[in-house]
């Protein structure tokens, strides 16, 4: 018995290695083509896609248990209609650990208010009750 290779192009109408190689250079073609225009769109439109910028501040709710509390957070760049978004992660501070920083992250809820050059922050605590200080991280575009 002998063998026979079979040779399996996955892409319809492809019979051949030279084909393939067509096909290939036709979807880089197009591929350049659509990275130039998107390239010239934002350089002529006059704005830039570099990301959000990002920060840190404290909040601190003080030694008396509340449920709830507003923070004024000063960013530099922060406009009446930037986007901003806030969130706990594990840091500690003075008065709190990373566990509670974890807990925190689970249980505030968060509602940033974009002004000029800062937004107001009102943050709900689902679970019990806040006390001392934690790190917020936000972002802001």
């Amino acid at each position: 018995m002998t063998a026979t290779t079979v040779q399996y192009y996955p892409i319809k109408g492809v019979n051949s290695q030279n084909e393939v190689r067509r096909r290939v250079e036709q979807l880089e073609k197009r591929l350049r083509q659509q990275v130039e225009l998107l390239e010239s769109s934002s350089s002529s439109s006059g704005s830039s896609s570099s990301g959000p910028t990002f920060g840190s501040a404290e909040i601190d709710f003080g030694a008396t248990p509340v449920a709830e509390a507003t923070f004024t957070v000063s960013a530099a760049g922060v406009t009446p209609s930037s986007n901003v978004q806030c969130f706990i992660q594990a840091d500690t501070t003075a008065d709190n650990d990373a566990n509670d920083h974890r807990a925190a992250g689970r249980s505030f809820r968060m509602v940033p208010t974009p002004g000029a050059n800062s937004f107001s922050l009102d943050v709900q605590c689902l679970l019990g009750l806040c006390t001392g200080a934690f790190n917020l991280r936000f972002s802001h575009s």
